[in-house]
Order: C-alpha cells, then structure tokens, then sequence
C-alpha cells in the first residue's frame, strides 16, 4: 500500500518538529513522482508556522529544463538536479547535522548525495509544528505558488541522529521500514503487513489523498497503475463535438514539449489526419471548440490578430472555486460570450487560431488553473476528462471512462448511438430530484447509454449520452433504472449469456464512474429478457424477472444485510410467464411490494409480500379479473396511494385496459377491467402510467397508428372518467415500443421514445407552460 496524492491531497502525521528539529536529525521518504516536469511538490513539509519544504522542485527553474529535488528551510531554498522518470520509485532524504552555530542539510537520492548543502544557523528553528505529507501548512506557498505533490509516498521516517550514506543506500534497498530501525523516532508505512502504529505515527488524510494498493517489491510498472487520476475537480468533456477525432499533439507532462512547471498540465490538440494548417473541417483553422464544463466567463481575450503578439487571444471560464480553464489560440473576433456570461457544458465558445506567434500553428490549447492567467503565482493542475474513446489500428475505438489524453492519442467524444426500438422500457427513466431526469437506452448492439438533465448545465438541455459500463446486453434488452437517492442511479439488465446483471452510479463514489457490471447471483434469463427492480429504501433493492423456466424470481439488496450482497433468487409461487416476460412492480411502502405479469395462458395476475404477513414470505399468485393478454405483454402498475393500485394492459382486442384495488373498496377486491376510450395498440404493448398525486392518473401508448398517444384520470374532473385520447405533437413511435414518462412535481410530466429515426425523443408538458400544451418533440444527443 502507498498514499496516492493528487491535486488539495496531503496527510498530517503526529511527528512533532519540536521532537528532532533542533538536533542532528534524518528525515526519509519513499516516493514515486507521478509528473517530474511540473512545479515545485512538497513530499514532507510543515503543517504549523514557519518554513521546512522538502520535494520535487520547479522544472522550469535553474538550472532549467532539469528534474530535480527542492529543499527550502526559512528563507534559503536548495535545487538539487536529479533525474527523476514518470512512474518510478525512488528514496530521498535529508540529513541533518549540527555544528556549532550551523545547522548543515544534506539530500540524498537512492543513498547518494545530490546537490550542495544548505546551512541554516543553529538557533533559528525553520519550522514549528508536525509533518506534514503533499502539501504545506494550509494557505502557505512554495515560491508564490500552491505547490502539490503528485504521485505515491510511502515510509516517511524521522530518525534521531544523521544517517551515513551507507545507511540510507541500506534503507533504500530495503523492503521498507519495520519500526525496528535503531533511531527511528516515528514513521509511517503504508505497506502489506505493516501496521502504522508500529513505526510511531498516526496519519489523517485531507483532499485528494487516498490509501492505494502496491506491489510487495516495489515494481515500479506494476505499481505505476496505482497513480492517482485527478479528483477534485468540476467533471469535464472534451471540448469537441461527438464523434470527431482529435489527436494530442502535447500532452500533459510531455518531456521535451513546451508545457512545463507551471504550465505542465496542458493540452493542444489538432483535427486528426488533416494538416494543421487546413481549413475545418480539412484542419485546424477555424475548427469551432466547445466549452468542456459550465461555468463563468472571466476573461475574453481577442485583440491579436495573427502573427502580431506574443499574447495569445483565450476565453477563460470560472468552473468552481479557485478553478478556471483557459481556452487558447481562438481566431481574432470570433468568441461568442462575453466576460460575466454563464456558458453550459457542450457550449460553443469560438473558433481555433494560431499561436500568434507562429503564424499557421492552428491548434486549441485547454488547460485548468488555480488562478486567472496571468495572476501571479498561477499554476496548472492536472484533470481528468470523462467518458471519451481513444483510437487503435485503422478504426478501432476503446472507452475511457475517465483520464487524462496522452501525448500522440487520437480521442474523441463517442459518436451518438443510434437506439433499438426496443432499446427504451416504461422503467428506463427516473427523476432524482425535480430537477434532474435521467434516461438509460440500449442502442443496436445491446449497450445501454444514460443521459441526463438539470436545468442550466447543458447547452443542448440534456446532456450527450454517454455509455454504461460495457457491452453485455442483446439488442433489444429493455433496462431498468432505479434511483436509491438524489446522488444514485441502479441499472439492471439481462445479458447476451443470459444472466442478470446490474451497475451503479453514484457522484459521490469513484469520480461519478459507472461501477460493475455485478452479476446478481448468476439468475438465468433468456437473452434480451426484461429485469425489473424497485426502491422501496435508500438502501434496499429488489429486482424481479421470469426465468428460463418461466417462473417468476426475485433477489434482494439491503446495504446492512449480508454485508451488502446480493441474497436470492427466490421463486414466487408456481405460476408461469413466458420466459424474459416483464415483471411490473411497485413499492406500496417500506415493506410491502406487489407485481404483476401476464401468464402464460395470456391472463393477468398478481403476488405480494409484506413483512409483517405470511412470516414474510410471498403470497399468491391471485388472476386479475381474468384480464386477456399476449403472454408475454407488459403489464404495468402503479400506486397513488399506500392502500391502493391501478394496473394497465393493451389486450388482445388492441383496447387499453384498466383494473383497480382498493383497501377499503369492494371488500378488498379486484374491479375492472374498464377499457379506456377507443385507441387500439399492438396487443401487449407497454403502458406508461405516472401518479402525479392521490387522485391523478397519466397513461401514455404508442397507438397502431404510430403516433404518441395519453390519457387522463382525474377523480375530481369529468366525473371521475377517464379523458383522452390525445396525440402529443404527433411522436412517430413504431407500435408496440415503450413510451417511458415521469413526473417530477404534480404539474410536470416529461415522456420519452425511440422515434422511427431510431433517435430518442422527448416531450413535456407543464401546467403552467404554454397554456397546459405538450411541447417537444426534442431529439437528445
């Protein structure tokens, strides 16, 4: 194990300067640099008053365009070149000795002396405090600038007496410390096996910090997988339009390039196979870029005609708090916002220039900053771009869910997917909050892509889509998402193997990165086979499908049971469905759920379970009403109310039917069916019903005359009888696909479909928009 340290990550040891600073001393760390070409990185400094930085030292400084290590004790600073490669393990430390009225510092590399050393006098003591690991004492600076370590520390050790050369090659050599060492006054050990509290020391981490996993032999290209990707940073996209390849002609930390020091952690990018100098879409020159997250505009620069000034013409966007990027080399006169102007993610900024200088060099330059440009002590700092595909071979793309572009790479944000028309379920999208929508889909191949909407964020409104984990699905497989809180999302999905899987986002967790897929306990399914779960607690699951065997099964997730695995399948009674069946559920509250599912024999019938009857155990299965309908179909329930529950189908006659139970009506009995006006559909067809309050029911079809069809149930209007049907916007559907709708507040319903472009569309309709009328159809992505 080591501590990986990226941008606002440090960790505070209890190793107390007042314990050794004053006497001959020896401080030794293990590190491994992540970016030797950058600014100056404290791998042990002071967290108190005073001055003691011992670390990486500033590229750019003298002797210039040298790697070195950097020691600054009270105002004397000491530069000692050293070569140090990306990825690499290395031991340094300091030696400290006191003669007289001098205090000598010494740095070594790997056991051996580098660089002059550095007198401070004896009485002076430079800092005051503990030691501290990435960073200075909060707010203080490393030569004007917010220094930062990147890469991995291990086996920081302070021993009482100055170490010899030998000693320190020993310790270099060695698997790490042990807390045995004569001397050792404390230390850290992050390694397999060592415990931290048997070197003495104990450690809190802050920021960016986090414990990873190493190799027991310190193998450098094992353990180079280890380093950190930026995390704390607002998520960001390639600022190019979908499915349009870009190649790296800098990247970050690029040995020999022109981004170093400060400026380390920047980009250039060009049109891939075309000349730099071509016009767009054959070249650079003029190519339009796009803002790579929403944010500020603070600065607009393009007074620099071509040629003429060593100033390059950039918009620069406030992201987050002491977080701006720049976007350099824009064409003189062609930015589109203005300084104080919000701009949304995917928002077209400007067009590509030259340097300024170098008349004909047409490339956007992207980089992110602590500071505006040009403020004084400004750096660079390394992020991530997430969910873009990086070129192989002729025409092979492969996904990065999040990282960093290397120097040579062709990216590109993924092209937008074109979608089954069975790719959407009534259960693929979900409202986390009333201001966020989120859609999951599967395009022709099987994988399921997730697009999302918050007002504001995005400059198309929805955001582009995006894929989900991997590809394991069939084409055809509807998804099923559930939302446990405003910060999660659950996807559940057969597999083209037919097993059942499910992956988890959470903007808390992993960067915002999709995790899994987890197959749920194996859970046979015919392939493309539907999956359906349900909420019923923020940390409880429970998903449902119709097995090979054509029985119904379940298997549950509580985050406080079994250690927060998957438990099941269970079979619910003896009833059978035609394999992949749907299942419909619904969570009356914590501990009831009820299904339903079209048999075998085509008739509609129902199970439920509650805690506190029956042991817990299921009961049923009970018919609905007889009910006819294609084995097979979807059948689609919803509670408005904990004592009450309202199920739709499309028969066999093409009517759209509905039954309802009532608690407290007709002895506890099923009523219906009722046929809902005179719309036909393909029999089977999903129906899609929202609950915006109590007494409020929406439906929504698509009719067999391929158009998007709703309907509407009020208690308190029209006598309590259903209204509709109405067209929305026309919506060409092919029938029997699913229209997917939400409400996320009682006057909001949002709809969506795979049109006959095989695009996903959507329309809303706000009681207080537009005079109550549907308005869309909007394509998304």
């Amino acid at each position: 194990m080591a501590l990986a340290l990226s941008w606002t990550g440090c960790a505070d040891t209890d190793i107390d300067f007042a314990d050794f600073a004053t006497s001959d001393h020896t401080i030794v760390v293990r590190f491994m640099p992540q970016f030797p070409d950058s600014y100056e990185g404290p791998l042990v400094a002071e967290n108190g008053s005073g001055t003691f930085v011992f670390g990486m030292g500033d590229y750019s400084a003298a002797p210039k365009g040298q790697t070195k290590l950097m020691l600054a004790v009270g105002s004397q600073q000491l530069d000692a070149p050293v070569s140090l490669a990306p990825a690499t393990w290395r031991h340094a430390a300091v030696t400290v000795e006191v003669t007289g009225s001098a205090r000598v510092h010494r740095v070594f590399v790997d056991g051996a002396q580098v660089g002059s050393s550095l007198t401070f006098p004896s009485s002076n003591s430079p800092a005051t405090g503990t030691l501290r690991v990435g960073k200075r004492t909060s707010g203080m600076t490393v030569n004007g600038r917010n220094g930062q370590f990147y890469g991995l520390v291990d086996d920081v050790g302070v021993f009482t007496r100055r170490l010899s050369a030998q000693e320190l090659a020993a310790l270099a050599s060695a698997d790490g410390l042990t807390g045995k060492e004569p001397d050792l006054l404390a230390g850290v050990a992050f390694r397999p096996g060592r415990r931290r509290a048997t070197l003495g020391a104990t450690t809190s981490l802050h920021g960016a910090a986090r414990i990873v996993a190493t190799s027991p032999d310190r193998d450098s290209q094992a353990d180079a997988a280890s380093l950190p990707l930026p995390t704390a940073h607002e998520p960001m996209d390639l600022p190019f339009p979908p499915g349009e390849a870009w190649k790296v002609i800098q990247g970050v930390d690029f040995q020999g390039g022109s981004h170093q020091g400060y400026a380390c952690f920047c980009w250039d990018f060009v049109v891939a196979d075309h000349p730099q100098a071509g016009e767009y879409p054959d070249g650079s020159d003029g190519a339009p870029f796009y803002a790579a997250a929403p944010g500020t505009v603070v600065t607009v620069r393009e007074s620099a005609p071509s040629g003429t000034s060593q100033s390059s013409n950039y918009v620069e966007v406030e992201q987050a708090t002491d977080e701006y990027c720049a976007y350099l080399h824009l064409r003189q006169d062609t930015a589109l916002p203005k300084v104080g102007d919000h701009v949304a993610a995917g928002a077209l900024l400007a067009l590509t220039g030259d340097t300024g200088v170098k008349v004909g060099a047409h490339h956007p330059h992207v980089a992110v900053t602590d500071a505006p440009d040009q403020t004084p002590g400004f750096v660079t700092f390394p992020v991530a771009f997430r969910d873009y595909q990086v070129r192989s071979g002729d025409d092979n793309w492969t996904d990065v869910a999040r990282g960093m572009p290397l120097n040579g790479q062709v990216v590109r944000n993924p092209p937008t997917p074109t979608f089954h028309r069975a790719g959407l379920s009534v259960a693929s999208v979900v409202a986390r909050s009333p201001n966020d929508l989120d859609v999951v889909a599967t395009d022709a191949s099987g994988r399921a892509w997730r697009t999302h909407w918050t007002p504001g964020r995005y400059d198309a409104n929805w955001d582009r889509w995006r894929p989900v984990l991997g590809d394991i699905a069939t084409p055809g497989t509807p998804p099923s998402l559930v939302s446990l809180d405003p910060h999660r999302l659950d996807v559940f999905a057969s597999s083209s193997d037919g097993r059942t899987f499910t992956g988890a986002w959470d903007d808390r967790v992993a960067s915002g990165v999709w995790r899994g897929w987890w197959n749920i306990q194996t859970g046979h399914i015919v392939p493309g086979g539907a999956v359906t779960a349900v909420s019923r607690a923020p940390n409880k699951l429970d998903v449902f499908h119709v097995s090979n065997d054509g029985h119904i099964y379940t298997a549950a997730w509580d985050h406080h049971v079994a250690d927060g695995k998957w438990r099941g399948w269970w079979r619910i009674g003896n009833l059978k469905a035609k394999p992949g069946s749907p299942v419909s559920v619904v969570a009356r509250d914590d501990h009831k759920l009820d299904i339903f599912v079209a048999s075998a024999d085509g008739t509609t019938w129902t199970a439920a379970w509650d805690r506190d009857a029956a042991n817990g155990n299921w009961r049923g299965w009970w018919n609905i009403q007889t009910g006819h309908i294609p084995a097979g179909g979807t059948v689609t329930a919803v509670s408005r109310a904990p004592n009450k529950l309202d199920v739709f189908h499309v028969s066999n006659d093409g009517g759209i039917y509905t039954a309802a139970w009532d608690n407290d009506v007709a002895d506890s009995k099923w009523r219906g069916w009722w046929r809902i006006g005179n719309l036909k559909a393909k029999p089977g067809a999903p129906v899609s019903v929202v609950a915006r309050d109590d007494h409020k029911l929406d439906v929504f079809v698509a009719g067999a005359d391929g158009k998007t069809w709703t309907a509407a149930w009020d208690r308190d209007a029209a006598d309590g009888t259903w209204r509709g049907w109405w067209n929305i916007q026309t919506g060409h559907i092919r029938p029997g696909s699913a229209v997917a709708a939400v409400s996320r507040a009682p006057t909001k319903l949002d709809i969506f479909i795979v049109s006959k472009d095989n695009q996903v569309y959507t329309a809303a309709w706000d009681h207080h928009v537009a005079d109550g009328t549907w308005r869309g159809w909007w394509k998304i992505g």
